[in-house]
């Protein structure tokens, strides 16, 4: 009996064993990276010892089935550190993820959705939003400048601040030179609307393989750009950033004073003499005035403001943000000594939010809005006349009126210029506003399927008033028929004339996607994506005039119907386009155990830019990856924490060209046929049919970390080729239409290498540094040319200036090249390229380019307590300016000083600058003399900054930092402009390099604050 109760014992506890063991136990929760709180989607889960598991969803959640209550879990993803869980009997678990501060995690916006830095197989690169914010600049390019290799920005200086800086990736793409935009969906071709802070995250997509899922409109690169939004169970957090900047013009060309004019007048009038004549010689003592043009124009400083107020939040559904922003910039200019001009000083008001709310546990709405409100003061652009005028003219005369030439000095009417009335008898104003409005839905059929369907809807208004009074100042003379005291002034304008302009663009996109996220036996992971996308572009723009509108002494009468007169288009303006796209887009994404990568995109585009034998274009793109540093054979690896190889291939189309398939004839007009009157109309534009520009690259790359993840070292090289480059194309005069036409033009490649190292360490808690340098360059180069003739460009006194040839670069200046200034005349001597003795078109030659063949940029920071110090330096090398400034002389304008110091005036005194002549044909030809080094280096920026302690601040206040900041302090350059940044955008990328319009560039220097509540 004993021996049976034993047995039975033993019998009923190996049952209760294999009973326990048996019973399967479901348990469900969530990951969240311990740092916000944020979901980590993707996460894997591994039952420890067993091949068991399952993945997070892309809210962080999941669910398994295990056969004990005890089990031990691993919890890894990719840029986190990997933790051991074990059950002890909970169901329910709530996961938080320690990063491993490798930046691998980084949700990566792509176009159409996102994914893990770690997946990307293009050249993607993110911008820490620290970047953005802690630049005080009102638009987000400009803090980009020297931080990013492949990327080359080009601030404007230009009147009215109202314009973004020029942006080029990867060389240039394209001939329309448009980088695409895309915000939270919306594509647009600026970002002047958007406040800095309002920025969550930046991604600079710069090969094919990542631009072809946007199709057309992409070739030049895309800036995809998310907006903030708020966090899960977050309570309402405020921020505020503002600053106070004053801004310098630096650089202004030093031009001849009075005595130096005169002094060259007279030479120029001794050279111009014909043999036999006597020239004119002047006398200081003649003239009045010693002005420089310059000083009078221009202030010495003016005031920059901007601030910025966050707010954000969110419940156990819903998240939302609100950003409120405000600018003002006062403008460079001198104004407001007459009654008209009021400057060009610029206002900005923006508000932004977003929304995003689970309706249910499957279906998701997400809403986002953003306006700007923006008005500025305008003036007609007195530098280039400053840039002119003679400096013996006074600002004013003795009677108080405008100064001019005095009577009877005949020196020329191009120098006869007083850019203080040019100021003042002119009054614009423009008022502008942009609305972007979206919203979309997201439905999660199964899980991992999900379908999405979005419209948003960009609106543009622009109102502008130019108002020009009549005038009457200058030299008097008196009419002899009239009574004494009638007569005419030089300067005279006898009706007052309004201007209106009015501009407006409407944009809608309407897409609809289903993507597919599932893995197969946790090794596996696919993405898919496809989708049918809309799009819709309108434009139109008005301008009418009116006379003898009078002036109130201020805006409320600047109405046409107070017009004298009929109401007129000055330029027959009333203009307008429709553009519509059409596109198909599918992409696969596919990872094998993090390791091996697949990226494949497919686009199908339709535009009626084209014609309907032209309309469709397809741009494929193929991404391979292979993270070497998850493979076996560098698990021991000490000092390697991560290494990824990558290459890519893909097209992208450039469907932004202008509708040139249509004919178009002109008004019906009278011919007589003997005695019969007849109407006809007339042709006067060459129609020719025009494809899709496509750029087609190559770009393979390295990836690779350091150090526990400190030293981050980049290396890529790129090859792409731009085929079929729209450009304007000229025609024979016989053609009997325009002398230019629109067609595809050229083939062009940009190739070349990048490097991007970075390297953060923080020594102790209260002690960091870190350091970042870029080096790229690009090789650019025309590789044919339609009709397989050079085609020239631009141009000045009826000589070319631009050439477009086999073997040259985009935008090359084409001319005589100066080999020295002959000692009897003063005149050039060029360079005599087929030995005939004479200068005409065969011996011109390739002078330069505006190419930068190199960029760079470096700097760092350090954090010392609650200090914190950063230093930024930036520059490029190898391209040439053509400086035109100089070169646009009709006859008596000024003088640059240091032509006044090293010009030839008699034999032996110069062999590199001609003479004062302004007669000698070859002094205004182009050539190399106008030929000027475009490299620099600056110092980019510099701040200062420093956190209040937290025990200071209280309760309400979460923190509290202070910085004073300088940009654009000094540059290093031998051009005699004011900046060697050169955007000119006047014939797309083809005079990119001419200098043909001063343009100040500022340095500026903030104080300023951001808060946390």
């Amino acid at each position: 009996m004993k021996n049976l109760f034993y047995y039975s014992l033993l019998m009923l506890t190996t049952v209760c064993v294999f009973s326990s063991w048996g019973q399967n136990t479901s348990i469900s929760g969530i990951i969240r990276a311990k740092s916000d709180k944020q979901p980590v989607p993707g996460a894997a889960i591994k039952v420890k010892g067993k091949n068991l598991g399952t993945t997070a969803d892309a809210n962080g959640k999941f669910s398994l089935t295990v056969t004990k209550n005890d089990e031990t879990l691993f919890i890894s993803s990719v840029g986190y550190e990997t933790q051991e869980v074990n059950l002890n009997g909970k169901t329910s678990l709530e996961i938080l993820l320690e990063s491993q501060n490798n930046n691998l995690d980084e949700v990566v916006v792509i176009g159409f959705g996102s994914a893990k830095k770690i997946d990307i197989t293009g050249s993607v690169v993110t911008i820490n939003p620290d970047v953005l914010t802690k630049q005080p600049n009102a638009n987000a390019i400009a803090s980009l400048q020297g931080r990013v290799a492949g990327v080359s920005i080009s601030n404007i200086g230009e009147i009215g601040p109202r314009k973004a800086p020029l942006i080029n990736i990867r060389g240039v793409s394209s001939t329309s030179n448009e980088i695409l935009y895309d915000v939270d969906g919306v594509l647009v071709d600026n970002i002047n609307f958007l406040s800095p802070n309002d920025i969550e995250s930046m991604s600079i997509l710069k090969d094919p393989s990542s631009l072809s899922i946007y199709g057309m409109r992409a070739a030049n690169g895309v800036i995809a750009i998310k907006t903030k939004s708020g966090k899960k169970a977050d309570k309402v957090r405020v921020d505020y950033s503002g600053f106070v900047g004053v801004q310098q013009v630096q650089n202004v060309p030093k031009l001849t004073n009075a005595a130096q004019y005169i002094t060259l007048i007279n030479e120029m009038n001794k050279y111009n003499a014909n043999p036999g004549e006597v020239p004119r010689v002047y006398n200081l003592s003649e003239f009045s005035g010693d002005t420089d043009w310059f000083k009078e124009v221009m202030k010495p400083s003016s005031v920059n403001t901007i601030h910025n107020v966050n707010v954000a939040g969110g419940s156990d559904k819903s998240t939302y943000a609100v950003g409120l922003s405000y600018n003002f910039q006062e403008g460079n200019v001198k104004a407001g000594q007459g009654i008209y001009s009021t400057g060009n000083d610029m206002e900005r008001y923006t508000l932004n939010f977003k929304l995003n709310t689970d309706l249910t546990e499957k279906l998701r709405l997400n809403v986002f809005g953003n306006y700007s409100g923006n008005q500025s003061n305008n003036v007609e652009n007195p530098f280039g006349s400053a840039y002119a005028a003679a400096p013996v003219i006074p600002v004013y005369d003795k009677n108080g009126g405008y100064g001019t030439f005095p009577l009877g000095s005949n020196i020329g009417a191009s120098a006869d210029k007083n850019p203080r009335a040019d100021l003042d008898l002119f009054r614009g104003r423009s008022k502008w506003n942009t609305m972007l409005l979206g919203g979309s839905l997201e439905y999660e059929v199964i899980k991992g399927l999900t379908l999405k369907t979005e419209y948003n809807i960009n609106n543009y208004n622009e109102e502008t008033y130019e108002y020009r009074p009549a005038y009457n100042y200058g030299i008097f003379t008196q009419n002899p028929a009239e009574p004494i005291g009638v007569g005419t002034f030089s300067k005279r304008k006898a009706t007052s004339d309004l201007r209106l302009i009015n501009n407006t663009n409407r944009d809608w996109f309407f897409n609809n996607t289903v993507t597919y996220r599932f893995n197969i036996a946790n090794l596996h992971n696919f993405t898919v994506l496809a989708g049918v996308t809309q799009n819709e572009l309108t434009n139109r723009r008005t301008t009418l005039q009116g006379i003898n509108v009078p002036f109130n002494g201020d805006d409320s009468g600047m109405y046409l119907d107070l017009a004298s007169g009929n109401i007129t288009a000055p330029d027959g303006e009333n203009s307008g386009v429709r553009t519509r796209y059409s596109s198909y887009i599918g992409r696969l994404m596919y990872n094998y155990d993090d390791k091996y990568l697949l990226n494949a995109t497919l686009r199908r585009d339709g535009s009626s830019s084209f014609s309907a034998d032209n309309r469709i274009g397809y741009f494929p793109a193929v991404g391979l990856g292979w993270v070497l540093s998850r493979e076996s054979f560098l698990s021991n690896a000490q000092s390697l924490n991560f290494l990824k190889l990558k290459a890519s291939w893909g097209k992208a189309g450039n469907g932004n060209v202008p509708r040139a398939f249509d004919l178009t004839a002109s008004a019906p007009n009278p011919y007589f046929f003997g005695n019969n009157k007849q109407f006809g109309s007339s042709i006067s534009t060459t129609v020719t049919p025009i494809s899709w520009e496509t750029v087609e690259g190559r770009d393979i790359g390295i990836e690779t970390k350091w150090f526990k993840n400190k030293l981050s070292v980049d290396v890529g090289y790129y090859h792409k080729t731009t085929r079929d480059a729209v450009a304007n194309i000229r025609l024979l005069q016989i053609a009997g239409t325009g002398n230019t036409y629109t067609t595809n033009a050229a083939d062009f490649v940009n190739q070349g290498l990048e490097v991007d190292i970075k390297w953060e360490n923080r020594i102790k808690e209260n002690l960091g540094y870190g350091f970042y340098g870029n080096f790229s360059t690009n090789a650019n180069i025309v590789t044919k040319v339609k009709g397989n003739s050079d085609q020239y460009l631009g141009g000045i006194y009826n000589h070319n200036l631009v050439v477009m040839r086999e073997g040259s670069q985009i935008g090359s200046y084409w001319g005589y090249q100066v080999t020295g200034v002959n000692q009897k005349t003063g005149a050039f001597i060029f360079e005599d390229l087929n030995n005939d003795g004479q200068y005409d078109e065969r011996d011109k030659k390739e002078l330069g380019s505006p190419i930068p063949t190199f960029t760079f940029g470096f700097g760092g920071h350090l954090d010392i307590g609650n200090f914190d110090l950063s230093i930024d330096f930036q520059g490029v090398g190898g391209n040439q300016i053509y400086n035109k400034n100089r070169q646009v002389r009709y006859d008596a304008e000024n003088f640059t000083l240091d032509f006044y110091n090293s010009r030839w005036n008699g034999e032996g005194t110069s062999t590199t600058s001609p003479s004062a002549s302004s007669s000698q044909s070859n002094q205004l030809a182009a050539s190399s003399y106008f030929v000027e080094d475009g490299s620099y280096f600056r110092i980019r920026g510099l701040q200062l900054g420093y956190t209040i302690p937290k025990a200071v601040l209280g309760k309400r206040l979460n923190r509290v930092r202070v910085f004073a900041n300088g940009q654009n302090l000094v540059t290093f350059s031998k051009y005699k402009g004011f900046s060697p940044e050169i955007v000119n955008t006047s014939n797309g990328v083809w005079e990119r390099g001419i200098d043909a319009g001063i343009t100040p560039i500022y340095a500026t220097y903030n104080f300023g604050v951001n808060m946390s509540f």
